[in-house]
């Protein structure tokens, strides 16, 4: 779990210092006017399953397949990790150990003097 939330952490900072960026490189075409526009990234699908990204003039080309089955596994992964959490034995144990005392403890409650004179007074007013 912390892996994951490392990882929406780490994408969230890159998609923001990115945002960032293209947006200082607009505001600088819109003010200094340069013959050719300065870009700081730029996305184009060369591709049905291929994009090119180009990041301060370098480019690379992302095959989505790959990274859609790597994606596909890791929630299999995930998925199954959480069955094996959700089913097993120490879980359950424990879930069963809190909710009874839990019971207990409401039972001890509602059984108490106080509650029962709060009751009986909410029933001599209804």
């Amino acid at each position: 779990m912390f892996r994951l939330w490392f990882m929406v952490v780490l994408c969230a900072f890159i998609a923001l210092v990115g945002w960032g960026v293209q947006q200082t490189a607009e505001q600088f075409n819109r003010m200094v006017r340069p013959s050719e526009p300065i870009k700081a990234f730029a996305v184009q699908r060369t591709k049905e399953d291929q994009m090119q990204i180009e990041i301060a003039g370098e480019k690379m080309v992302i095959d989505q397949g790959t990274i859609e089955n790597k994606l596909a596994a890791s929630l299999d992964q995930m998925e199954q990790k959480w069955s094996e959490f959700r089913d097993s034995a120490r879980l359950n144990g424990a879930l069963a150990a809190v909710v009874g005392e839990t019971r207990k403890q409401w039972e001890q409650l509602m059984a108490s003097e106080r509650v029962q004179a709060v009751n009986l007074w909410v029933r001599e007013r209804i």
